[in-house]
């Protein structure tokens, strides 16, 4: 699912309205707001909202639209019902299309580092999300890192091996190192094996 293919319809509700009979249809309550305008309550469709949810998380636009309403907003809290762990409401907030902003972005790693097999190695994420600046559009859902580079217990990955999307921008110190790899120890015997060798 693309960017430009983010949308999410909602119906406007009143407050102070009955919530039981909604969520007994699949929808559940929620409210958008930001960039100075009123806030707006909503109803979402509990399994359309966990499609978009699933290819956005809380970093790409999603467009909201209600009637004659647009808004592009972002994901911003998401509250569970702590019993099915279903989304039981939503706060979206309204971005600024016409300025870059900054967000957390999840770091993704993919493929398998050489060392891990060649040297008995173990994969260290230092970090697993990174500041980004970009243009609302344009902010990713994730922030792929690739690990089949680590191919010797030397080999790490910082920030500036990272590859962006046009229009991204990181944020922080470009050798902040991002995954590395740990030898693995070699097993020991323990105090009592030792022992019983050493008296016999």
């Amino acid at each position: 699912m693309t960017a430009s293919a983010l949308t999410l319809q909602v119906t406007l509700r009143e407050k102070g309205g009955k919530l039981e009979n909604a969520r007994k249809q699949g929808l559940m309550p929620g409210v958008f707001y930001g960039s100075g305008k009123q806030a707006s309550l909503v109803f979402v469709d509990v399994i359309e909202f966990q499609k978009i949810y699933k290819a956005a998380g809380q970093s790409s636009v999603v467009t909201l639209k209600a009637d004659k309403i647009s808004a592009q907003v972002l994901i911003h809290e998401v509250t569970r019902n702590t019993i099915t762990g279903l989304p039981a409401h939503v706060d979206f907030m309204i971005v600024d299309t016409t300025h870059t902003m900054h967000a957390e972005i999840p770091l993704e790693f993919v493929g398998e580092a050489p060392a891990i097999k060649s040297h008995k190695a173990t994969l260290v994420k230092n970090i697993h999300e990174v500041e980004v600046e970009a243009m609302a559009a344009d902010l990713p859902h994730s922030i792929t890192v690739d690990t089949s580079t680590l191919v010797d217990l030397d080999s790490h990955i910082t920030l500036a091996d990272l590859k962006l999307p046009k229009g991204v921008t990181l944020k922080g110190k470009s050798d902040t190192i991002v995954a590395s790899l740990s030898a693995e120890a070699e097993d020991e015997p323990s105090g009592q094996v030792v022992a019983t060798e050493a008296a016999a």
